[in-house]
């Protein structure tokens, strides 16, 4: 289902906090949409990096998910400069007083990059490769903070079905509108 995979997408991030608090915080935070924008926009270049390797032999030569210099890339690059402190806000309060040492050095960002990628890839089925080639192509056009917003309005609504079920849990717990 396509809310699975937007959630995967913004919830890779949060698995750095996982994986490097050393106690979790006795109550999860929510992060906020804001928040949760800022990471979508800095784990796009890993993500459309990863989504290239995996969807090479999927895809025709012209899709844009396979256009290594591409405009779309480009502008997600130089946004998420500027996105990157929000981002590591919204970390810091998934991973607890723990992660905000790891969060301050200037490993963070390439350790979170090196990260998403990968833990992306291993949710990632290769026939979604055509559908989320479709969405990116879609979403090119509009500038990163408003993509990166849409997403998340489609993460929280998704979140919030999820609810009904205690089983499922969200990785990156996004507040409602309004919190």
């Amino acid at each position: 289902m396509r809310s699975q995979l937007f959630l995967r997408v913004a919830s890779a991030a949060a698995l750095l906090s996982v994986g490097t608090a050393t106690a979790a915080p006795a109550v999860q935070q929510c992060v906020s949409g804001p928040e949760a924008e800022a990471l979508v926009i800095t784990a796009v270049p890993a993500l459309i990096t990863t989504l290239r390797v995996i969807c090479t032999p999927k895809l025709p030569a012209n899709s844009l998910l396979l256009q290594p210099n591409s405009q779309f890339l480009a502008k997600y690059q130089a946004e998420s400069d500027s996105a990157w402190p929000l981002a590591k806000q919204g970390l810091a309060k998934v991973g607890g007083a723990d992660l905000q040492p790891l969060l301050d050095s200037q490993l963070a960002r390439p350790a979170l990059a090196g990260m998403v990628g990968p833990l992306f890839a291993a949710q990632f089925k290769p026939q979604d490769c055509a559908p989320t080639d479709r969405l990116v192509t879609m979403l090119a056009p509009l500038p990163p903070r408003n993509a990166a917003a849409a997403l998340v309005a489609f993460l929280q609504m998704a979140q919030e079905r999820r609810k009904k079920d205690p089983a499922k849990q969200d990785l990156l717990p996004i507040c409602g509108y309004g919190q």
